[in-house]
C-alpha cells in the first residue's frame, strides 16, 4: 500500500475524531462567577496550579462552565494569598497553559469566549459543572 495512503487515511480519522471532542466543549454554557459564588481563597490556593488531564478532559466534556476572575471578586487579602499561590505553583501553572493552548479544541474554546488560557491557575469539575479560576 501506498505509505501517504496510509498517512491521509490517518489524518482523516483524526480529524474525524476531534468532531466529537470540539462539539463537547463548544456546547458548554459560560458564566461568569460573582463575589457571592465564589469559593474561598483559602480553599482555591491549595489548588493553584495542581492540574492532571483529567480536569483538561472534564473541560472538554463540560456542560457548563463558570469563570471566577479572582482579580476583581477576591478583596486584596486573598487577593495576595492567590498571587503568591501563583508564584509558588509557576512551574506547574506553565505546564497547564501549556496544555490548554496545546489543545485545538480548548484553545478555540478559550478564543471564543474571549479567555485568556495563560490566566487560568485552576480547573474544578463537579458533576460536570466545571469552575475556572483566573488570576
Amino acid at each position: 500500500m501506498n505509505p501517504m495512503l496510509k498517512v491521509s487515511a490517518a489524518v482523516l480519522i483524526a480529524a474525524m475524531s476531534a468532531i466529537p471532542v470540539l462539539a463537547a466543549v463548544d456546547s458548554a454554557a459560560v458564566t461568569m462567577g460573582t463575589a457571592t459564588s465564589i469559593a474561598p481563597a483559602s480553599s482555591i490556593d491549595d489548588l493553584v496550579g495542581k492540574w492532571t488531564m483529567k480536569d483538561l478532559d472534564a473541560l472538554n466534556a463540560a456542560k457548563s462552565v463558570t469563570v471566577f476572575d479572582t482579580k476583581n471578586l477576591y478583596g486584596a487579602t486573598d487577593i495576595e494569598m492567590i498571587s503568591d499561590a501563583d508564584t509558588r505553583a509557576l512551574g506547574d501553572l506553565q505546564k497547564l497553559h501549556a496544555a490548554l493552548n496545546g489543545n485545538a479544541a480548548l484553545k478555540a474554546w478559550f478564543a471564543k469566549n474571549k479567555i485568556n488560557p495563560d490566566r487560568v491557575v485552576t480547573i474544578t469539575d463537579v458533576n460536570g459543572a466545571v469552575d475556572l479560576y483566573l488570576y
